[in-house]
């Protein structure tokens, strides 16, 4: 049993050091004598087995063929595992498992990244799937179980469980090939969501350049199936929302493998669309990320022949972006905290935001970091036209690049504003229990420029794409317990902001030590891949960018006017 006694409060460094620890929060006593980073407390949920998960998972220990695996260091993260209106445990003698483990990996699967709200989950049309074909399909019996077990397996480290999930996978593979050369088991819906639950699979187990392009397999493989089954007349509510899923796995996929779309997509989400109109922020945001694929694209290939043609191609992105996030909804609204008195290290410049959920963040700086990445490559076409147009004619390209460089600047604070939630401290500030000076935002700033000094693109590590649902709360119920896939998140963003050159120093400086102190906090070997990821990418950041090897100007574009 884990945690026989009283587990101590103190914070990991003051244990370590057997020292003595006031608990004081954000950083305590020690740390801050010592000039330490505080890794902060442990959480009481820490110190809880769950009952239900727990017996399960020693009766599947005993029963497993293989040897025992290690003890469990850490409990599963988040409420309970509970078992879900649907769910129906089914026998699964081809996977070899125990009754009792496919429980537990359909419980996990279902609890963790289902939800009947298609904003928080891909996933929301599998009740109603799995309850009509379920226990019918082998395919979808199998490739669920595979995600549950893979996911709790990771969560608990525990190995059996992933040696558990591959013979799950295996299985549904070959279940899923029989159906594809059966044209009636083809057209059935769980084929399709089969292969959808195999690329999150892959991405799940292996978050890196070989589980990405097996992810691509499978959804060039979906998309195939989809358009087929397209042309039928008579459609399900159930396979449209797949199809709906499809389109989102795809867009996400090639966005962070900065691929193009695959063949056959245009034509799938086209008539897609015109069947069932984006009604979701999520899907509507993903619909503008199909237009920066495109433009990044044409950015690599030189489609642009001049700089003018790129700069007007950005800002018309631009201003689809800044009129998306001011339609926002009010419940996806965030508000404004100016805490003075806080600590420097953990609040920049005094200022941050508290949003209705993480997910609402994510998407947020999904945005941002989307418009810093437009506003950078029009700071750089500008300076090329700076250098090689007449005198009369530079005006308008030193304002447009004045603007851009502010408009940098300030997504850029906003995305620091962001981290105290992210992070996990934001309950911990004094001034967000006081929230004095808390305002709305209300995102209709001062009309001088059709730019919004503050908002947003969804450059995600894949972790984004398979984060456990996020339980929605009010404002002052902010958790301050942050998932994994939060931190994995936030640090992505922070590393994309650290080349930018025309930030202030106070800001740099400040984001350096928020990336150290995310850091410590990590797991060494996720933080290892994340890392990886980055450094292979050979677009990754202001890079995609690099593909700047701008045209001589040769008087030939449009004439340019800063844009306001």
């Amino acid at each position: 049993m884990a945690y026989p006694r009283k587990p101590s409060a103190s914070c990991e460094e003051c244990r370590k050091r057997r020292t003595k620890c006031n608990k004081a929060r954000p950083s305590c006593g020690q740390c801050i004598r010592t000039k330490r980073i505080c890794p902060g407390y442990r959480e009481s949920e820490d110190f809880v087995f769950f009952d239900e998960s727990d017996k399960v998972a020693k009766k599947s220990s005993a029963a497993s063929r293989s040897a025992s695996p290690p003890e469990r260091t850490s409990p599963p993260k988040g409420r309970p595992v509970a078992v879900a209106q649907y769910a129906t445990p089914v026998n699964s003698p081809e996977a070899g498992l125990p009754q009792d483990l496919d429980i537990l990996a359909l419980n996990f699967f279902v609890s963790n990244y289902v939800h009947s709200d298609s904003m928080s989950s891909q996933f929301d049309f599998l009740p109603g799937l799995y309850a009509r074909e379920g226990l019918t399909s082998s395919g979808l019996q199998q490739s669920m179980k595979a995600v549950g077990l893979a996911g709790l397996g990771k969560s608990i480290n525990r190995p059996d469980f992933i040696t558990s999930s591959r013979k799950c996978y295996l299985s549904a593979i070959q279940t899923i090939t029989n159906a594809l050369s059966q044209p009636q088991a083809a057209d059935r819906d769980s084929t399709l969501s089969s292969i959808l639950l195999m690329g999150m699979y892959e991405v799940l187990l292996l978050p890196d350049t070989s589980g990405l392009t097996n992810l691509k397999r499978h959804l060039d493989g979906a998309i195939t199936l989809a358009n087929m089954r397209l042309q039928a007349e008579n459609r399900t509510d159930v396979e449209m929302k797949m199809i709906g899923s499809l389109v989102q796995s795809v867009i996400m996929s090639s966005w962070i493998q900065n691929i193009p779309l695959p063949a056959g997509f245009h034509a799938l989400r086209r008539q897609h669309n015109e069947e069932e109109q984006p009604s979701t922020v999520h899907a509507i945001f993903l619909d503008h990320l199909v237009d920066m694929i495109g433009f990044r694209h044409a950015m690599c290939d030189n489609t642009y022949t001049t700089p003018n043609a790129a700069i007007y191609e950005a800002v018309r992105i631009d201003k689809r972006l800044a009129s998306f996030l001011g339609r926002m909804p009010q419940e996806g609204r965030y508000q404004e905290v100016h805490g003075s008195g806080e600590p420097a290290q953990l609040v920049y410049d005094e200022y941050y935001h508290v949003y209705p959920s993480n997910l609402a963040a994510h998407l947020w700086n999904s945005v941002r970091s989307s418009r810093l990445r437009l506003h950078r490559i029009i700071i750089m076409k500008c300076l090329v036209l700076l250098k090689a147009t007449s005198k009369e004619d530079v005006s308008a390209f030193a304002e447009q690049r004045a603007i851009s460089e502010a408009i940098v600047r300030s997504l850029s604070r906003d995305i620091c504003a962001s981290v105290p939630q992210l992070a996990g401290y934001v309950e911990d500030l004094e001034s967000y229990s006081e929230r004095a000076s808390v305002r709305s935002r209300s995102e209709s700033l001062e009309p001088t420029t059709h730019f919004l000094y503050d908002r947003g693109q969804l450059i995600q590590a894949p972790a984004f794409l398979l984060s456990p649902i996020q339980v929605k709360r009010s404002p002052s119920k902010v958790s301050s317990s942050p998932r994994r896939a939060n931190l994995y998140n936030i640090l992505y963003m922070l590393y994309a902001l650290r080349p930018v050159a025309i930030l202030p120093e106070d800001m740099k400086l400040w984001i350096q030590q928020r990336v150290e102190w995310i850091e410590a906090k990590t797991e060494p070997d996720d933080l290892a891949l994340l890392k990886g990821m980055l450094h292979n990418k050979p677009h990754h950041g202001p890079a995609w960018v690099a593909a700047e090897r701008s045209p001589a100007v040769n008087g030939n574009g449009p004439t340019m006017t800063a844009v306001r």
